[in-house]
């Protein structure tokens, strides 16, 4: 065998290793939990500077008391530190749940550049950058219209309730 097919090899395994790592995680992405704080704009109600208590590729929960209600929309403003205004995430979100503590939002949408910096602020984050990498790739359910991510799992959850209203 050569040395290349034995490194090949090793690479495949590696990569299989990971992905059944990953998979360990009932959630679709590893939740992580960093500072950052997040600004949320519902049109008619704005929260500023409100905790992110944890973040992932799909979505964050954030900390406070709220009004809204599952399906609200909203924007998003993280910024991972005052210093660092250059990784500044911008999205539209949509609201999960909401509970005593704080509520859950999905990302729906961002610009290219807004996605790769909230993937520089979870790789800087993770314990183990290998293994959330490969999340990335292998998990995420994307579509790019332009300059603009659209999270394709969004479209799945409105095409299910719409299914369901009309039965």
């Amino acid at each position: 065998m050569k040395p290349e097919d034995i490194q090949q090899l090793l690479v495949k395994n590696t990569q299989q290793l990971l992905v059944n790592i990953g998979s360990r995680n009932k959630r679709q992405f590893t939740r992580l939990h960093i500072h950052l704080n997040a600004d949320l704009d519902f049109g008619v109600q704005c929260y500023n500077r409100r905790a992110v208590e944890n973040i992932s590729l799909g979505g964050l929960y954030v900390s406070g008391k709220f009004r809204q209600e599952a399906g609200d929309l909203c924007t998003v403003s993280l910024n991972h530190s005052e210093v660092e205004a250059a990784l500044e995430v911008h999205a539209t979100c949509a609201v999960i749940r909401r509970s005593k503590r704080g509520m859950a939002l999905e990302f729906l949408s961002m610009k290219v550049d807004d996605f790769c910096h909230l993937q520089t602020i979870l790789l800087y984050g993770a314990d183990d950058p290998l293994i959330l990498g490969t999340e990335f790739v292998n998990n995420l359910n994307i579509e790019l219209e332009g300059d603009l991510i659209i999270c394709k799992s969004f479209h799945f959850h409105q095409e299910n309730k719409n299914e369901r209203e009309q039965e």
